[in-house]
This record gives structure tokens, C-alpha cells and sequence, in this order.
């Protein structure tokens, strides 16, 4: 099974759902399109933080500026981990 690096996403939160997180503007390293509208999994495994500081899901809003580490799930991107690095403040 070939098991990659886990990737980096930097985006913007447009919206969360139970087992959804919508980037907007999202920064895919690999992709030569720039930023793009991008879905990622969520799941049970997936854990939050603010900073340093364990967060849940609700605590996700729309405006935060993420870094998502994910990895491939077929076809899908799954969230290992979210981390708000900013945002909001506008």
C-alpha cells in the first residue's frame, strides 16, 4: 500500500459539515492551478487544533485560514489533522 507523506493544504474555511471541511482559495503544493475550491474528509480520527490548543469541529468557522494535512482515501482527501493559523480578524 503506498502510504505518502501526509500533504499540506493551506485554505479558508467556506463551510463545515459533520464529515466535510469546504476550503476556499486552497493551496494545493502539487497543483500547478493555484488556489481552488477543495473538499476535504472528515472523520472521527480527524483532530482539531487552534495553535497548540485542542479544539472541537464546531469551533471550525467560515474565514478561518487552516492548515489541513491530509492524505488520499481513493479518491478523496481525509483530514488527519486541522490547525487554525489565522483568520477572522477582518
Amino acid at each position: 500500500d503506498n502510504v505518502a507523506e501526509p500533504e499540506c493544504l493551506k485554505g479558508t474555511v467556506a463551510k463545515v459539515t459533520e464529515n466535510a471541511l469546504h476550503l476556499k482559495n486552497a493551496n494545493i503544493p502539487e497543483s500547478a492551478a493555484g488556489t481552488r475550491e477543495l473538499t476535504v474528509l472528515l472523520d472521527k480520527d480527524t483532530k482539531y487544533y487552534d495553535g497548540t490548543k485542542r479544539i472541537t469541529r464546531e469551533a471550525l468557522q467560515p474565514d478561518h485560514i487552516v492548515l489541513v494535512y491530509c492524505r488520499m482515501a481513493g479518491k478523496d482527501r481525509q483530514a488527519a489533522l486541522v490547525r487554525i493559523i489565522g483568520g477572522k480578524k477582518l
